[in-house]
């Protein structure tokens, strides 16, 4: 028995020895299978074996690679909302759903993954799925558990209950407290400034102070141009008479941000999924999430700002700002 039995159902389970693993994830899939639910497992080849161990066996889990499922945090979302939509058009019954989600304890960068937990209770409220959300606290650092306890309506326990999580905070409300980006590269003069560019200048400009500037792999500067060149398009057609685009480079990242005099969308959530296939537009906002490494929102009294980062996220820890091999250009850029 779940913690309700419809529903989604949004749950953590935060252990810290390979026995605690095993007492909260073997008896969720046990139960899965007994009710002939489809359920799902992305864990690791060694977390594969301690499952395997203890049930006898992995028939009737189905198995997914969490490196591949996991790899981009707006790509889950997207994955996951495919899957429960399948799911739900095939009358399968409840999905049941165990993943490993990236933090800094692992490599990965955290806002993305924050930004996907909070929103998956409200992307996913239509479906009949049960997720647990697997994190050990020898590797989570202690910001993220923090976050993993304010964007789960449920926490497992090693006792083998399903506890309503009284420290939730809606998802809204945990988004809009994020916080600014903090990027030390903004405090300094940029290295490109365009009034009003057009997209095709503003990708001209990037593109060719990326390759000046930064290390960064070509993959990652197309990624790049393609989220500037939607960023700037949203500009010109919803955010009044100007604009402005500013950009930075450093070793490691290149830095853009585009403001324009609109107040920005109204939902929280836009862009955290494609727009449905029968929808003219909308999808600026999920390319430019689903193509760089940080996407940051901000409305102020001056207008609305986009931020969009390419590469590593900056080092709080190191002096200066690592602008050394960054060129300074005109306003022509």
């Amino acid at each position: 028995m779940g913690p309700i039995d419809q529903g989604f159902v949004h749950e953590a389970a935060i252990y810290r020895t390979e026995d605690e693993f095993v007492a909260e994830v073997v008896p969720f899939l046990r139960d899965g299978l007994a009710a002939g639910d489809p359920t799902l497992l992305g864990v690791d080849a060694h977390r594969q074996a301690l499952v395997r161990d203890a049930l006898g066996g992995l028939d009737g889990v189905t198995l997914f690679g969490p490196g591949e499922h996991f790899a981009h945090p707006f790509a889950a979302l997207r994955n996951n909302h495919e899957l429960f939509s399948a799911h739900a058009d095939a009358g399968t019954g409840r999905v049941r759903m165990i993943g490993e989600v990236p933090h800094p304890g692992v490599g990965a960068p955290w806002h993305g993954w924050a930004e996907y937990e909070a929103a998956s209770n409200e992307l996913y409220t239509h479906f009949d799925a049960w997720t647990l959300c697997l994190y050990d606290a020898r590797l989570a650092p202690d910001d993220v558990l923090a976050d993993v306890e304010r964007t789960h309506g449920h926490l497992a326990t090693p006792a083998g209950d399903h506890r309503t999580n009284p420290g939730f905070q809606p998802p809204a409300e945990f988004l809009a407290g994020r916080p600014e980006d903090d990027d030390p590269l903004r405090d300094t003069p940029p290295h490109v400034a365009l009034a009003d560019p057009c997209p095709a200048d503003a990708r001209h400009a990037v593109a060719a102070l990326a390759a000046r500037g930064a290390a960064l792999d070509p993959t990652a500067v197309g990624r790049l141009v393609l989220a500037v060149s939607e960023a700037v398009t949203n500009a010109v057609h919803h955010g009044g008479p100007h604009h402005e685009l500013k950009a930075w480079a450093a070793p490691d990242r290149v830095l853009v941000t585009v403001r324009d005099e609109g107040g920005g969308p109204d939902d929280p959530f836009a862009g955290f999924l494609p727009s449905p296939p029968d929808t003219v537009g909308g999808l600026g906002l999920w390319t430019m999430r689903l193509a760089v490494d940080r996407v940051a929102l901000s409305t102020g009294p001056d207008g609305f700002t986009v931020l969009l980062r390419a590469g590593g996220e900056p080092d709080p820890a190191a002096t200066g700002t690592g602008t050394e091999r960054a060129p300074a250009v005109g306003p022509e850029g």
